[in-house]
């Protein structure tokens, strides 16, 4: 260790490293793999390439067969949701298969009585809208006018009336040129000049 430029070699578990030591206090150290042979390569790259390829398969399986399954993953919910009705009629000494069968029939007829009445009720709903957004444009103009009500009565109590500002236009209209001109500003007694 007393030259400069001292290399000293050790191997620990399969990995090669070097140790070099660089001026005074300086250390350098290197830690490496013995290249592996060709064979060892071909292994190591199959074992990365066999999940990779196996799940992108199984996406693609999932993508071009998506319509069948979520047709029977719907299918497997529906029979466990209707399995306990089933399971009721097979204790009243019905056969599996005719159990299956009307547990199947009514809750098809409850689900078109169902979509019946949810039908006629948003067709009279389409029906009535006009009637519904009349009403609330209504309901909208009166508190409309209530707040505008609430708010000059409020204004007349605070505001002394030798204090109030003259009144502007509403924002709806626009006062014409001609009447801005003739409009009367208030005179004080400094700038009255009457000859």
């Amino acid at each position: 260790m007393r030259g400069f430029g001292a290399l000293k070699q050790f191997h620990y578990k399969g990995a090669h490293a070097t140790f070099e030591i660089k001026g005074r206090r300086r250390a350098v150290a290197t830690v490496s793999k013995p290249l592996s042979t060709g064979r060892k390569a071909v292994q190591e790259a199959r074992q990365l390439a066999l999940p990779m390829i196996a799940g992108g398969v199984v996406i693609a399986a999932l993508y071009f067969g998506r319509v069948l399954f979520i047709t029977a993953l719907v299918a497997i919910m529906i029979a466990f949701i209707l399995e306990p009705f089933v399971a009721l009629l097979v204790r009243a000494r019905f056969p599996r298969s005719l159990a299956a069968f009307l547990v199947c029939t009514v809750a098809l007829l409850l689900l078109y009585v169902t979509g019946i009445g949810a039908y006629s009720q948003l067709t009279s709903l389409y029906d009535d809208l006009p009637r519904y957004g009349q009403q609330i444009a209504d309901l909208v103009d009166e508190a409309q006018q209530k707040l505008q009500a609430m708010e000059q009565r409020t204004y007349q109590m605070l505001v002394p009336p030798n204090r109030r500002p003259p009144r502007s236009p509403p924002q709806g209209r626009r006062s014409s040129p001609k009447s801005a001109s003739t409009k009367k500003e208030p005179r004080s007694a400094s700038t009255s000049t009457r000859g």
